[in-house]
């Protein structure tokens, strides 16, 4: 009988921990969106804030039409007021995707549920905006 209890236990304890694996994995697999889907969101019409994380003179120099620029650690210290509502959708990108994936993750973290990680601008093929730094913007 004890053995019988002990198996079961352990039979539970695995299925817990294989739960909980395929839960986090399957959260981190939703935050990534690929160019295609993040556009047909973007000409969708939905209320959203496409956010490049990058410093502003990366983004002065290309970015995706209709980006907005919230630089990384801006948006580390600010979230709450740069974003307050945690239900708003949010697509993010940068240069190569590494800050915009550490961004996806920390807002999720932090209980923001529509979050994407659109990656870098250099794997979007719908071509980026160019803009020259003015003296107002220097």
């Amino acid at each position: 009988m004890k053995h019988k209890v002990v198996w079961m236990l352990g039979a539970a304890a695995l299925l817990g921990v294989g739960y909980a694996i395929h839960s986090r994995r399957k959260a981190e697999d939703n935050v990534r969106i690929v160019p295609e889907k993040a556009k047909a969101l973007l000409n969708s019409g939905k209320a959203m804030r496409l956010i490049d994380v990058r410093d502003r003179q990366e983004f002065l120099k290309e970015h995706i039409k209709g980006a907005e620029c919230v630089p990384l650690e801006e948006l580390r210290e600010n979230a709450y007021e740069v974003l307050p509502d945690k239900e708003s959708l949010v697509l993010l990108c940068c240069r190569n995707g590494r800050k915009s994936a550490q961004a996806a993750q920390m807002l999720s973290n932090m209980g923001y549920i529509h979050v994407f990680d659109l990656g870098g601008i250099l794997s979007w093929p719908y071509g980026l905006e160019k803009e020259t730094e003015t003296a107002e913007q220097a």
